[in-house]
């Protein structure tokens, strides 16, 4: 007989017969649930190293434009310091054209492979971009990645052709120097065709247009007018070369202007100030090169004095807008591209209208 208080008591199970074994301690499923766990650990270290090195073309590239830029407002400066000095070696007053020259091709070949783990791990997870297009900054490697490493293949070209223009430059004023024949026509058709190729890549590609359009057809009228003066260019007709970059140095800073006005309402207030600075500083350009174009305008004595420091005061700011256009690359690459802010912008202002307009109609 039972007790009427007495709790029942459970019973274990006998081994075999309907009792279920539970996986010990060093059994085979931990072991799988441990080995899934690294699995997944080690895909998320590879997704975040692609990640990093999804901007990496973006960035060389923007790095081998910063520099080309500077090592020639360095050259500007170095033949302003040699236009004061007097006899110098013109392979020493170009050294920084050479130098930079040599770090942008540098720059260019490791941006063909720079963003290869980004491309690997979108090629395997069958994806052309990497997260959420909305929530991430990572290019497209159809769209956007593919397209800068062709563009950095042409932009080789672009620097080797400037590089033998600038040496044949380079020995038409040393051959000058010695007192030997001359002649610029070599090196103005080379400077010729890099301009042509610049003007084209302004015309065709968005990004930067304006910079290459401008700069692009002052150098194309400066050395086709060079070819058409007689006598010595650099010696008589010197101001042939200043006048064309002035007007390239106003349209720089009215498409300055207008694309700040344009993109205003998606930029960072750092973004605002440092397209202000720029601005700023593109107003002294013109103030320079206005006033190394008096120095050497054909009416009137020379001022030899006046013409070297307007040239170094335009070459420091050129090296000053260079490094003016390296922090906004900094900065905007914390965020999305601006024109694809703006298409975002636009966007969701056209959906915003559109859902008014029903809204109305109901």
């Amino acid at each position: 007989l039972k007790h009427p208080f007495q709790q029942p008591v459970a019973r274990r199970p006998r081994a075999g017969v309907g009792a279920t074994q539970q996986p010990q301690a060093g059994g085979r499923r931990p072991m799988e649930y441990a080995m899934a766990e690294a699995e997944s650990r080690s895909e998320t270290l590879i997704a975040s190293a692609a990640d990093r090195t999804a901007l990496r073309t973006r960035h060389l590239l923007a790095a081998a434009q910063i520099v080309f830029g500077l090592s020639h407002g360095s050259l500007l400066i170095t033949l302003s310091m040699a236009l004061g000095v007097g006899a110098t070696s013109w392979w020493l007053v170009f050294l920084p054209v050479w130098l930079g020259n040599f770090l942008c091709m540098v720059l260019l070949v490791f941006s063909w492979f720079a963003s290869c783990s980004y491309v690997h791990q979108c090629l395997n997870q069958g994806q052309a971009r990497l997260g959420e297009s909305a929530t991430t900054n990572n290019p497209s490697i159809l769209t956007e990645l593919f397209p800068q490493v062709i563009m950095a293949m042409f932009g080789l070209v672009f620097v080797l052709l400037a590089l033998v223009a600038e040496i044949l430059l380079c020995r038409y004023l040393d051959r000058g120097q010695r007192g030997e024949s001359r002649t610029l026509v070599p090196s103005a058709l080379f400077f010729i065709l890099v301009s042509l190729l610049a003007t084209c890549r302004g015309i065709c590609i968005n990004a930067n247009a304006e910079l290459f359009c401008f700069l692009g057809a002052g150098c194309l009228v400066s050395f086709t007018a060079a070819l058409c003066v007689p006598g010595e260019p650099f010696v008589d007709s010197a101001w042939i070369f200043v006048l064309p970059q002035l007007a390239s140095a106003f349209g720089l800073l009215v498409s300055a202007c207008l694309r700040l006005r344009r993109a205003k309402r998606v930029l960072t207030r750092e973004e605002r100030i440092l397209r202000v600075v720029e601005q700023l500083m593109l107003i002294g350009l013109l103030a320079a090169l206005g006033l190394l174009l008096w120095a050497l305008a054909p009416a009137g004595a020379h001022h030899q004095s006046s013409a070297s420091s307007a040239g170094a005061a335009a070459g420091c700011l050129i090296c000053l807008i260079a490094a003016l256009r390296a922090r906004m690359a900094v900065v905007e690459s914390r965020h999305s591209l601006v024109r694809n802010r703006l298409l975002d912008c636009e966007a969701s202002g056209r959906a915003s209208g559109t859902g008014r307009e029903t809204r109305m109609m109901v």
